[in-house]
């Protein structure tokens, strides 16, 4: 008896899908755009493309998972993981001809805005600062702009604190 009725129900299904499927309304409604929260939870869980060459240095591993090249990265991350704002460690983006990998991109959760945050942690060296200073000419001339898409942080003369980058998080996020 219970068999038959779970055919019931499979039979009320295939059914009521066929009429979903074939009804041109309700075809026009699935071609929409995904609404924001999927926009942002497939963005999340796609995967991306991150730096091939291999990194030498120590590795801090975040709350998500992911290996990041610093302390300051591995709070940042961890803060961002724990406000529940999606972000991809060193995903490629591409300026002209030239790629970067910043060290994190951020969809904001409650605009599907897309950020970048640079935190910038080796100032005192010259090579670092060159490097950066072509970079952030570039963020610049095509449309990353600090205070708008563009968020900095430091840690030239002291350590970023969590409180630091919690402040920050919530002056953009919240």
């Amino acid at each position: 008896r219970g068999y038959s009725i779970d055919i019931g129900i499979i039979e009320a299904r295939e059914k009521s899908s066929d009429m979903y499927i074939e009804n041109p309304e309700i075809q026009r409604l699935l071609a929409l755009p995904l609404s924001l929260p999927e926009k942002i939870s497939e963005w999340a869980l796609a995967d991306y493309p991150k730096p091939t060459t291999p990194y030498k240095g120590t590795l801090y591993k975040t709350l998500k998972g992911d290996l990041v090249k610093s302390r300051a990265e591995r709070d940042i991350a961890d803060a961002l993981y724990l406000a529940r704002i999606p972000y991809r460690y060193e995903c490629v983006i591409k300026i002209g001809n030239k790629s970067y990998y910043p060290d994190f991109m951020i969809m904001d959760p409650q605009t599907g805005k897309i950020y970048i945050w640079e935190h910038f942690g080796m100032e005192d060296l010259n090579h670092y600062l060159r490097k950066n200073t072509d970079k952030m000419y570039n963020y610049f001339e095509n449309g990353y702009i600090p205070g708008n898409n563009l968020i900095c942080t430091s840690s030239e003369n002291r350590p970023l604190t969590k409180a630091q980058i919690k402040r920050t998080i919530d002056f953009y996020f919240k």
